[in-house]
């Protein structure tokens, strides 16, 4: 018994039919027939998947500019949160993949990129990525981290950390769920749709699927759409600001980002998760979708909390918060997504398609 998995994906070619004769599609496994299918399907649970979070920080010549500064290490006995980002978690998936480009100044000490999970900061659930010695403005490092044991959502925190020398700057973050090397036999469910593998022994080239066998491969198969999350954004300012990319001081509400986004022929809402602050009485996002002014659905107003100190935990606004709720959007259609400000701050922000 065995779940077998292709090293890539294996479109069905075309075939002619006549009677008594069977598809044949292939496999690199050279075992023909409706195994196919199941190595297909395995494949897109293992390997199908996008950014979590993708932000670009900027550069020292952006400050004051309207945009914010790159991230800049702390002292190494001080580490302190500069990026965060509220993100879905998939059970699926058992870690992120973590791509940052960065630059080391120092000569002479290596420097620390801490990524942490809020629910289990350092050091619980963390990865520290090392950055050599004198590390040209902009290399590339990775690193892996776990994903939480439980929860639906998570805030995966940005620690830089600074040698005994020089400074740590980060310019752009990415990161994404890994894609999986093997299939656990295990079944899972995500939202209402469950994952159930299959084996070698229940398939052949010789054999038609049977009836049960079929629902459990078109389950799989919305098991993998539901739970490929589609996220249209995922960005963090710097929380040790120069300059804020987005805020408003006054009492009226100032429009601080369009967002243009597609959906798929099955989204009906976005989900979303906002890191913000008060600059004033009444501090308030407001984010509205096309599809939401279209129909006459009211903007949700998000209150925005005071103070920003870190570990920023108090500072979070979502989507199932008492109060809030989800956007409406239009399915297999352009979209877009309006995010107004009074008297606040806008300091990280997350929005996904469910």
């Amino acid at each position: 018994m065995s779940r077998p998995l292709p090293s890539a994906f294996r479109p069905l070619p075309v075939q002619p039919l006549g009677v008594g004769h069977p598809i044949r599609e292939g496999s690199d496994t050279a075992k023909y027939g409706e195994l196919d299918l199941l190595e297909n399907i395995h494949w897109a649970w293992s390997k199908l998947r996008s950014p979590v979070v993708n932000t670009v920080f900027g550069q020292d010549s952006d400050v004051g500019a309207g945009t914010q500064a790159y991230l800049i290490g702390a002292p190494s006995g001080a580490p302190v949160v500069r990026a965060l980002w509220f993100v879905p978690v998939v059970g699926r998936w058992v870690t992120w993949s973590i791509s940052a480009l960065v630059e080391n100044t120092s000569g002479s000490d290596a420097a620390t990129l801490r990524f942490d999970l809020e629910s289990d900061p350092h050091s619980g659930t963390y990865v520290d990525i090392t950055v050599g010695v004198s590390t040209a403005a902009w290399t590339e490092v990775t690193g892996v981290l776990a994903l939480p044991a439980s929860g639906a959502y998570e805030t995966i925190r940005c620690l830089p950390i600074n040698g005994a020398t020089g400074e740590l700057r980060v310019h752009s973050v990415c990161i994404y769920p890994t894609a999986r090397s093997s299939v656990p036999g295990t079944s899972h469910t995500f939202d209402g749709a469950t994952w159930i593998p299959g084996d070698t022994d229940e398939f052949d080239g010789s054999s038609a699927l049977t009836v049960a066998a079929r629902r459990k491969l078109f389950g799989d198969l919305e098991y993998t759409r539901r739970s490929s999350v589609d996220v249209v954004l995922g960005w963090s300012d710097n929380a040790n600001y120069r300059t804020e990319a987005y805020k408003e001081t006054g009492s009226a509400y100032v429009e601080q980002l369009r967002l243009p986004f597609r959906t798929g022929p099955t989204h009906s809402a976005l989900r979303w998760g906002l890191y913000g602050f008060s600059r004033g009485a009444t501090p308030r996002a407001r984010l509205q979708t096309a599809t939401g002014e279209a129909n006459g659905v009211a903007a949700v107003e998000a209150t925005l909390p005071a103070g920003w100190t870190a570990d920023f935990s108090g500072n979070l606004v979502k989507y199932n918060d008492g109060g809030m709720a989800t956007l409406p959007v239009t399915p297999n259609a352009d979209d877009e997504l309006v995010i107004d400000l009074k008297y606040g701050s806008l300091m990280a922000f997350s929005v996904w398609l469910v």
